[in-house]
């Protein structure tokens, strides 16, 4: 059992760091795929394009009391983003996702795309007790339930008010 155990460590150890990576290099191909789980398209009048958005969603989004969110152009028309990796700040929380802008014709499209190890640590450490439901198992499935629940909230409410930044655009026209 503690050889299980181990090789759960290693691999959860080895898919963070790989994601970090991932995350620090603002990788394109990691930033486009994976496993969605938000979106949200509003319309977007285009009056800022290329550098000119990325800055007013780099400073819009700079955090003060939540961490700052950082974007990066990874395409013509594609905004990479994520929480700052090493931050201080008030309220803090281990994202479970990444997001993706797409800006086309007169809309603009937010996703979310999960993070790998927390979705991997989930499935390693919480899920082995759902056998366990009648005794202290319970407290980890909901438990982790809970806190996975309450972060995603947290970051779908964030990457809805990417979405009504950019909509914002739209009425300024």
């Amino acid at each position: 059992m503690t050889e299980v155990f181990t090789a759960m460590w290693v691999v959860l150890v080895v898919v963070a760091v790989v994601e970090l990576i991932a995350l620090g290099r603002w990788s394109p191909s990691y930033f486009r795929s994976g496993i969605r789980l938000f979106r949200k398209t509003v319309p977007y009048g285009g009056q800022l394009t290329g550098p000119e958005l990325l800055d007013a969603l780099n400073w819009r989004f700079r955090g003060r009391v939540w961490p700052p969110l950082r974007f990066r152009q990874i395409g013509a028309n594609e905004y990479a983003f994520r929480e700052k990796i090493i931050q201080i700040c008030w309220i803090t929380y281990t994202p479970v996702m990444h997001g993706l802008v797409r800006v086309g014709g007169n809309s603009a499209t937010v996703i979310g795309y999960a993070n790998w190890w927390p979705l991997l640590f989930f499935l390693l450490f919480v899920c082995p007790f759902v056998g366990d439901i009648g005794g202290y198992g319970a407290i980890f499935v909901f438990g982790g339930l809970l806190v996975f629940t309450l972060i995603y909230g947290t970051q779908a409410r964030r990457f809805s008010q990417v979405g009504k930044y950019l909509c914002s655009f739209q009425s300024a026209r």
